[in-house]
């Protein structure tokens, strides 16, 4: 999604700009097709992150970006609801906690832990049952997913401790929140 944004001259627009959503949502929406179609546990991925990041793949991926309007012809699949909940913590001696809980839908899994009573997420809801798809479900794999709470350090010690709620937003608000 950077790298797309870069091609696509994000650099050279306003921060709060029409022209710079613009960029952000579409990029977003042409990097979750590729996503989508081919990442998966890493075990099992039929094509590497190089060749999806190489100049000429996110060419042609900047070739779907349209300047004035959204492209109907980048498909997205149904995203799935999720409840979650993040909680970041630091003490005064800068110790840090990125925390976060989903259970994907409703009562996660269904299943509750026998002493505790907590319901146990069901990540598995992002399996396919689609034969032939990179996240087909299967013996030992894991399912893509958007769990992602973060901790920035800076010389050895947490500086930020950061994350989102959101589901499908998440890989969106930490790649056009925290610019490298």
């Amino acid at each position: 999604m950077m790298r797309l944004m870069d091609v696509l001259g994000i650099a050279g627009c306003k921060r709060e700009s029409a022209e710079r959503y613009h960029i952000e949502i579409e990029a977003a929406r042409i990097a979750y097709s590729v996503r989508d179609c081919f990442v998966s546990d890493p075990v099992t991925m039929t094509t590497t992150p190089s060749d999806l990041l190489s100049e000429s793949y996110i060419a042609a991926l900047a070739g779907l970006f349209r300047p004035k309007c959204r492209n109907p012809e980048v498909i997205l699949p149904p995203l799935p609801g999720s409840n979650t909940i993040y909680l970041s913590v630091v003490d005064r001696d800068r110790r840090a906690v990125s925390f976060i809980n989903s259970v994907c839908d409703g009562f996660g899994s269904r299943i509750s832990t026998p002493k505790s009573g907590f319901a146990l997420q069901n990540r598995g809801a992002c399996f396919s049952l689609e034969p032939g798809h990179p996240n087909e479900i299967g013996p030992l794999k894991r399912p893509m997913h958007t769990i992602i709470p973060a901790i920035a350090m800076q010389g050895g010690r947490a500086s930020i401790s950061f994350g989102v709620v959101g589901g499908a937003f998440q890989p969106v608000d930490r790649h056009t929140s925290y610019p490298t």
